[in-house]
């Protein structure tokens, strides 16, 4: 009696296991076009890049290096730190119509010095923002205070 219990909790586990694991969330199209209209904004040098250089029409976005997704298949997640991305962030970037995003990472990029964008407030699920050694100039806007769920805020400078 025990020996069938262990068996059929063993075959019931083995098979919730690999329904959850052959399940896998793809990005939702609208996302993906987003994504995609954000790395045509970027200006980055694709010989140093290991992300953004790799995203493409074909793949699902929720499988490109630095983007995560949630269940729903919206980005929740852009970690574009290290990319050599020097330009292309602003008041109307795709990026701020990423709604869901959540975390955000684009340290270590080499912008000009232009202002964080105003529209930073328009993601209003940011809970980590990394815009540490970016480049970035000016003020911190006021609109960042808009940022309810926001737990983390690197805005610091090595140099």
């Amino acid at each position: 009696m025990l020996l069938k219990l262990f068996f059929l909790i063993s075959t019931l586990t083995s098979s919730f296991i690999s329904t959850t694991h052959s399940s896998h969330t793809k990005c939702l199209q609208h996302e993906k076009a987003l994504l995609l209209q954000l790395k045509k904004e970027l200006i980055f040098d694709s010989s140093f890049s290991t992300k953004l250089v790799q995203w493409n029409q074909t793949d699902d976005c929720c499988s490109w290096h630095g983007v995560g997704c949630d269940t729903a298949g919206n980005v929740v997640s852009l970690q574009l730190e290290n990319e050599a991305i020097s330009d292309g962030v602003g008041d109307s970037s795709s990026l701020l119509r990423l709604k869901h995003l959540q975390k955000l990472n684009l340290a270590y990029k080499n912008f000009n010095s232009p202002p964080i964008p105003r529209g930073i407030h328009n993601l209003n699920y940011l809970t980590h923002l990394n815009l540490s050694n970016a480049g970035f100039g000016g003020q911190v806007p006021a609109e960042i205070t808009s940022l309810r769920r926001l737990i983390s805020l690197d805005i610091s400078n090595d140099y």
